[in-house]
């Protein structure tokens, strides 16, 4: 089993970039007492350099260093969609992240450090028709916290309950066979985020997240159709 490093986070209301390119990161720096790490300094770099945003600018900067004030608390711009490596110094493990800045006008510091499961879906939301004795594959992706998206969800994390198991039946992995003519649904009603590949540090250790909000479940079941 991986080991696992721990890091807590509260929400807090974000500060909103006012330039349509930026989206504003912010945040709160505690040490393990909860006390404000004030001054505390890390590292940002963009990933990509030199990088052109369309709108007719061209990014040279590489780094940015980023200090706590004395309430331990942050707030910087970054472009959006950019990819940045994040250094926190100082640290056991030091940890050393690539993370991915939303399409969004202000992001929490913790969503965009490690990113977690928000919410998830029916990778194919539409109804299905399936033939008795066939097979179909219903696959479902999630959306982490910085936006990105995790396609194929692992099977043994989702809890899917099956409308009429006498049309539709379970099968290995993420199939169903067709049992008998009619319709039933497929309802996704609980997922196990730590059979979800989320999040890791530099060493491949699992992180884990406190206070995490529940995951959104897909509004309406996924209809399927068993046909002769």
């Amino acid at each position: 089993m991986a080991n696992a490093s721990t890091v807590t986070g509260s929400p807090i209301d974000t500060a909103v970039a006012t330039d349509p390119d930026l989206c504003r990161v912010s945040g709160y720096l505690r040490n393990a007492h909860n006390q404000p790490l004030a001054g505390y300094a890390f590292i940002l770099r963009y990933c990509y350099l030199p990088m052109g945003i369309v709108t007719s600018t061209l990014v040279l900067q590489e780094r940015l260093t980023i200090k706590a004030d004395r309430n331990g608390y942050v707030e910087f711009d970054l472009i959006r969609g950019a990819k940045v490596t994040l250094e926190l110094p100082n640290l056991l493990p030091w940890i050393y992240q690539e993370v991915t800045i939303p399409d969004a006008s202000s992001a929490n510091l913790i969503d965009i450090i490690f990113p977690y499961l928000v919410s998830v879906e029916f990778a194919e939301p539409a109804a299905e028709d399936v033939q008795v004795g066939k097979y179909l594959t219903v696959y479902v992706n999630g959306t982490l916290s910085n936006g990105e998206t995790i396609e194929k969800i692992n099977n043994t994390a989702l809890t899917i309950d099956i409308g009429d198991d006498s049309i539709l039946g379970k099968s290995e992995g993420s199939s169903y066979i067709g049992l008998s003519v009619g319709s039933t649904t497929l309802t996704i009603t609980d997922v196990d985020t730590t059979k979800v590949d989320e999040i890791t540090d530099q060493e491949g250790n699992d992180i884990i997240l406190f206070n995490r909000p529940a995951v959104i479940l897909p509004g309406a079941p996924k209809t399927v159709n068993v046909i002769p």
